[in-house]
């Protein structure tokens, strides 16, 4: 692969087949220390737990839990736990795309003499008029990253051509968010966009039933209480006071079909009797179902 064709963004991005070499989960004890290398390869530290110094070219930085590191190919940077927490790295090494030598690179512990191996050093393809990816990332929430890196880690020692693919998949899908990132620095509002926008659909499908809240929260990877904090702060009401206004509204469309009875309004939006129906319709709307038809002159 030619360095004029790695300069080219088509080229870079129709060609892309990432390799993972190594996902790990890595706890280090107190005192921990790595001190100044160079990798060939690129690699996607994420603080999960405790605190730590990391060194990278001329720039320090002071990492605490949801912060991200994106480390180049050839770049010089070391890191130290911090405090009396142990730290919680989970990381990824990988290339953005696999040759001949993917499987000859290793991943230096120490610091090594790079002569014996420029062969080996990955192409950087990040730079500001390719894939620009920023090196440090301070994340106001996590979870998404998290949830990301845990399904490359988890997936990572599987030899099941699908499991290869999906892995693969989710560093692509880290990637992207890591790139769409550095473009701003507005990145929660547009993160939580996406987030808002899996939600709601969620909840609007979810008429015809009592809203599954510890469920969205899992499959979203937010804690029920700051899910409902962030999307209070979002539209100005709770989840729960969404759904109940798709229901009401759902409720009104059917009321106005005469040939559709109350029971069966109350069957068709899941309540488990009439009576729970027109409780719900009449602490909503101030009159129960059947007033509230009557009114309509249908």
């Amino acid at each position: 692969m030619t360095m004029k064709k790695l300069d080219s963004i088509n080229y870079v991005l129709n060609n892309m087949n990432v390799y993972v070499r190594r996902a790990i989960y890595d706890i280090v004890p107190l005192g921990w220390e790595i001190h100044e290398r160079i990798i060939f390869d690129y690699e996607i530290i994420y603080i999960a737990e405790g605190n730590c110094v990391v060194n990278v070219e001329n720039a320090t930085y002071r990492a605490k839990k949801g912060d991200l590191f994106f480390i180049r190919p050839n770049i010089k940077h070391s890191m130290r736990q911090e405090g009396n927490i142990r730290l919680h790295q989970p990381h990824i090494h990988f290339d953005f795309h696999y040759d001949n030598l993917s499987s000859d690179v290793f991943i230096p512990i120490t610091k090594v003499e790079t002569d014996n191996y420029q062969h080996l050093i990955r192409k950087n393809v990040t730079s500001p008029n390719l894939l620009y990816i920023k090196e440090y990332f301070q994340f106001q929430d996590n979870a998404y990253i998290f949830k990301l890196m845990m399904h490359i880690i988890d997936l990572q020692n599987s030899i099941s051509s699908a499991d290869i693919i999906r892995k693969n998949g989710y560093l692509l899908e880290l990637i992207s968010f890591l790139i769409r990132a550095s473009e701003t620095d507005n990145i929660a509002v547009k993160y939580n966009y996406e987030i808002f926008e899996q939600a709601n659909t969620y909840i609007e499908s979810s008429y015809n039933s009592t809203l599954q809240l510890d469920k969205l929260c899992t499959q979203l990877g937010y804690s029920q209480n700051y899910f409902i904090h962030i999307y209070k702060n979002h539209f100005g009401i709770t989840p729960k006071q969404y759904h109940e206004e798709i229901r009401v509204k759902k409720a009104i469309s059917y009321l106005h079909m005469r040939n559709v009875s109350v029971t069966e309004i109350a069957y068709s939006l899941g309540f488990e009797t009439i009576h729970d129906f027109s409780r719900f319709f009449k602490r909503k709307m101030g009159d129960s179902p059947s007033t509230y038809r009557k009114k309509l002159n249908l």
